[in-house]
């Protein structure tokens, strides 16, 4: 919300400051009294357009300067997107025009004329014959709209959830994806491993057997060692030999039952 505004030197105007209520606030006058220039005052606050035309008589530079008051969360996280984080809630956009530029600064920092214009969008708006400010911002039109439908924040954070869930869904179906061609090779292994266990036609006592010389194969390597150990072991006392031998021989045991 606009609380204040001061205008030096601009155009008719001397030097002057208002202040606004938080409610309705009419400028009333004569034709040619400053109502519009005043307007234009705002105008040029928000990063409209500047000329040295704009200067008085009363000196080599005008200035105005515009102090918000921003109570909105919303509005002071999109704030924060540009480095500004107004004291109390307070902003205050001053532009001041001389002759052969303008400086302008937020809250005492100077800053381009397009963040000023980023910045006074989320602060106001001017409706007039040909302007608004916020219906020029395309970003901010499925804003607008949804402002209009009832319950249109929680119908938009359901929608935000299942986007969300149907993302995650996503990545997770292509993470664990294969190409057809992959599938078809993957099946014919598969398929080829199945008959040739069906057509070795095994018994119980074949399968057990096997299984036995599988486990013995694939612990071939640990039991070498361990019998390697047991037999230099014996190059010691025959006590230690025996005791230690004993311990790795019970470690390989489940591998071989001959042993």
């Amino acid at each position: 919300m606009l609380v204040n505004l001061h205008v030096r030197n601009f155009a008719i105007i001397d030097e002057t400051d208002i202040d606004f209520g938080n409610q309705l606030n009419i400028l009333t006058g004569e034709t040619g009294a400053g109502k519009s220039i005043l307007v234009g005052s705002i105008n040029i606050a928000l990063g409209a357009r500047v000329s040295s035309d704009m200067i008085g008589q009363n000196g080599d530079y005008a200035m105005v300067e515009a102090v918000f008051q921003i109570d909105d969360e919303e509005t002071l996280d999109e704030l924060k997107k540009f480095d500004i984080e107004p004291e109390d809630g307070q902003l205050v956009i001053s532009r001041k025009i001389t002759e052969n530029r303008s400086i302008n600064k937020i809250n005492g920092e100077s800053v381009s004329v397009n963040v000023i214009r980023n910045v006074a969008n989320l602060c106001i708006d001017i409706h007039s014959q040909h302007e608004n400010q916020s219906l020029m911002r395309i970003e901010r039109h499925r804003e607008i709209v949804d402002a209009f439908g009832e319950n249109s924040k929680e119908y938009l954070k359901n929608i935000q959830d299942l986007y969300k869930k149907y993302n995650e869904l996503k990545n997770e179906l292509e993470s664990i994806d294969v190409s057809e061609k992959e599938k078809a090779r993957r099946i014919s292994i598969l398929e080829y491993e199945r008959d040739e266990i069906e057509n070795a036609n095994l018994s119980k006592d074949e399968i057990e057997s096997i299984d036995e010389n599988y486990k013995k194969i694939s612990n071939s390597e640990k039991i070498s060692t361990a019998l390697s150990e047991v037999e230099n072991n014996f190059s010691n006392t025959i006590l230690d030999g025996v005791g230690r031998s004993i311990q790795r021989l019970r470690d390989i045991s489940d591998f071989d039952e001959n042993i």
